[in-house]
C-alpha cells in the first residue's frame, strides 16, 4: 500500500509539474496550488518526497537541453552537465518538502511547516534554484491581493487537507469547492495583464550573437539593425532585450550614447541591456537607461548560478546583488521593479522587491537564444505575469530569441 501511494504521489507531482511551461498561459499555474494540498495529506515522508521531486523534475524539463545549448551547443558533455544541474536542483528543492513533512494532523503545525518549506525554497542558497514555486499560484487564484495571497497559499492547504479527513458532508464540500475553483481559474476564466502607459517593448531575433560575450562587430551589426526601429517609436519608454548592446565598453558607448542623446531631445528614454565589466573582468548584467531618464542602472541581482555567477568568482563571472531591492524610480514619478531573465523564474527577487513597498510596474528583459526550443520561455512568461498580477503591477517585457 505504501508503495502504491508513493507511485501515485509521483504521478500526481508530474501531472502538476506538466502545467508549468506547457504554454505561455499563466492561468495554468493555478494547478500548482494542488501540490501543497497533496503534501499535507501525504501518507509518508517518502510519498512527500516523490510528489515534490516528480513535480520539480517535470516543471524544469527544459533545463537539460537549454543548458546543453548554453554550455556547448548540444555537445554530449554539455548535455550531461545540463542533466546533472537539472537533477541536483530538483533534489535540492524537493528535499525541504520531505524533511519538513510530518504525520501530525494539527492544522497550526501543518501551517508552520508549510511556511517553513516556502521560506527554504525561496531564500538563498536553495532559492537560487527556486523554479516553479507553488507560490506562483497565488497570482492566479488570488489576484491583486499581494501578501494576503501568499498567506492564503500557506493557510488554506492545511485547513482543506484536514477537512478531507472528516466524513461530514459540509467539510468534504470545502476541498471539492477549492479544487473546482482551481480548475475554473486554470481552464475557463480569462487572464490578462495591463501594460504601463507610455511603454513599448522591441523583441529581437539575433540568436546567440546577442550575448554580451560577442565581438564588437556583432554588437555594431545589432545596433545598426535596431536603431531604425527605435527611432520610429513614439512611446516615452522603449525597452530592449537583455544584453542586446553586448559589453558596455568605450566603443559600444560610441554607438548607443548618441541614440540616447537624440531620444532625450524628444523626451524619450531607452532601456537597453548590456554587460558592464570592472577592472577584474567581472561584470554586472544591467538594464541601462539612456535619454530623458539618464541616471538609473539596474544590476541583475541573481545571475544564473554556475553559468553566469560562480561561487569562487574569476574572470567572466557575473556579480550578484542578492539583497538589492531592484526598484527604479522613473522621472515621471512611477516606481518600477526590474527583473532580468533568470530572475523571472524564481521567487526571491520579486518578493524582496515587494518587501520594500508598493510599486507601479514590472519591467522584464530576457535573452532566450539558448532556450528557444524548450519550455523555458513559456515558464518565464507564466512566472512574471503571475507575479505582476499578484502585486497589481503593470507589465512590460522584451526578449531576444
Amino acid at each position: 500500500m505504501t508503495r502504491i501511494r508513493t507511485i501515485l504521489s509521483a504521478v500526481a507531482g508530474a501531472v502538476i509539474g506538466a502545467h508549468i511551461g506547457i504554454s505561455p498561459a499563466p492561468e495554468l499555474l493555478a494547478v500548482t496550488a494542488i501540490l501543497p494540498l497533496l503534501w499535507c495529506i501525504a501518507g509518508s515522508r517518502l510519498s512527500a518526497f516523490a510528489l515534490a521531486i516528480a513535480y520539480y523534475l517535470t516543471a524544469a524539463r527544459g533545463v537539460p537541453l537549454g543548458a546543453a545549448t548554453f554550455f556547448g551547443d548540444g555537445r554530449p558533455n554539455a548535455l550531461a552537465l545540463g542533466v546533472l544541474l537539472w537533477c541536483l536542483s530538483s533534489v535540492a528543492l524537493a528535499a525541504p518538502w520531505a524533511l519538513l513533512w510530518s504525520g501530525n494532523k494539527s492544522i497550526p503545525q501543518k501551517i508552520l511547516r508549510l511556511c517553513a518549506v516556502y521560506i527554504v525554497i525561496t531564500i538563498p542558497p536553495i532559492g537560487l534554484f527556486g523554479w516553479a514555486s507553488p507560490l506562483l499560484a497565488s497570482g492566479i487564484l488570488f489576484p491583486r491581493t499581494s501578501w494576503l495571497g501568499i498567506a492564503a497559499m500557506t493557510v488554506l492547504p492545511p485547513i482543506i487537507a484536514r477537512a478531507t479527513k472528516t466524513r461530514k458532508v459540509v467539510s468534504v464540500m470545502f476541498p471539492c469547492t477549492f479544487i473546482i475553483y482551481i480548475c475554473v481559474q486554470a481552464y475557463i476564466m480569462p487572464f490578462c495583464v495591463i501594460s504601463p502607459a507610455g511603454f513599448t517593448a522591441l523583441n529581437t531575433h539575433h540568436a546567440k550573437s546577442a550575448s554580451g560575450s560577442a565581438h564588437f562587430t556583432d554588437a555594431f551589426i545589432r545596433t545598426t539593425d535596431i536603431v531604425d526601429d527605435i527611432l520610429v517609436q513614439k512611446a516615452a519608454y522603449i525597452l530592449l532585450p537583455e544584453t542586446i548592446a553586448g559589453a558596455w565598453t568605450h566603443a559600444s558607448k560610441q554607438l548607443w550614447l548618441p541614440v540616447g542623446e537624440y531620444l532625450a531631445k524628444r523626451g524619450q528614454t531607452l532601456i537597453v541591456g548590456a554587460e558592464v565589466y570592472d577592472e577584474n573582468l567581472q561584470y554586472d548584467n544591467c538594464m541601462i537607461f539612456l535619454g530623458k531618464d539618464d541616471n538609473p542602472i539596474y544590476r541583475q541581482r541573481v545571475p544564473v548560478p554556475i553559468s553566469m555567477w560562480r561561487p569562487f568568482g574569476g574572470k567572466g563571472t557575473a556579480n550578484a546583488y542578492w539583497l538589492d531591492g531592484g526598484r527604479i524610480m522613473l522621472k515621471d514619478g512611477r516606481t518600477a521593479v526590474c527583473l532580468l531573465c533568470y530572475e523571472q523564474y524564481i521567487a526571491w527577487p520579486i518578493l524582496l522587491s515587494m518587501l520594500k513597498g508598493k510599486a507601479d510596474m514590472l519591467i522584464c528583459s530576457a535573452n532566450q537564444w539558448w532556450s528557444r526550443d524548450t519550455s523555458i520561455p513559456n515558464i518565464q512568461i507564466q512566472s512574471s505575469k503571475s507575479w505582476s498580477t499578484l502585486f497589481s503591477l503593470k507589465y512590460v517585457s522584451a526578449s531576444n530569441s
